[in-house]
Parts: C-alpha cells; sequence; structure tokens
C-alpha cells in the first residue's frame, strides 16, 4: 500500500494523516505497535508522537540530535543513517 501526500485530505500535523494507511494495515492483520516509522523531520516526529506511534528519527536532515530530544523523541530513538535502522530494530525487538 502506498500512500501519497495527494491521496488523503489531512497532512502533517494533524495525526489524522495516517488513519488510512492505519486503517490498510489494519486489514492486513497489521496492529500500530507493529509499525515504526522513520523520519528526518520534528514535523513528522511530533505527528507521530501525537498519534501514539513508535517512531525513529534520522540525523539526514537539517535537524540534529538536540532538535528531536527538545520535541521529545528519545535519545535511542535517534540515529545517525537509515543503515543504522536494522541495529535499532534488533536492539527494539529484545526491549
Amino acid at each position: 500500500f502506498i500512500q501519497a501526500m495527494d491521496d488523503w485530505s489531512f497532512r502533517k500535523p494533524d495525526q489524522h494523516v495516517f488513519c488510512n494507511i492505519l486503517h490498510q494495515l489494519a486489514q492486513s492483520g497489521i496492529k500500530p505497535k507493529e509499525c515504526v516509522y522513520v523520519s528526518d523531520t520534528i514535523l513528522d516526529f511530533k505527528c507521530t508522537k501525537a498519534r501514539g506511534l513508535i517512531s525513529v528519527s534520522v540525523l539526514t536532515g537539517v535537524f540534529n540530535e538536540h532538535d528531536f530530544i527538545k520535541a521529545g523523541q528519545k535519545k535511542e530513538n535517534i540515529l545517525n543513517s537509515i543503515a543504522d535502522l536494522p541495529d535499532w530494530v534488533g536492539k527494539y525487538n529484545r526491549a
């Protein structure tokens, strides 16, 4: 399932932007707690936080670690690169 910006009437930071995709995932038996949203913006992080979703912030954009922490992201959910995601998933699954 692919959801593009023009496919849905809601826009970030409105947390309802995730309703359609979460509905599609639920149809496949996938729960929100089984998903991770990966992004490099504060806006995306705030949107996922408002929806109660698990998110990982990647430092490949204009925001730094301090920016994400100040916004409320957990330090352990901030990665230098998307290449670090497999290690994060491994640690998260053991937690």
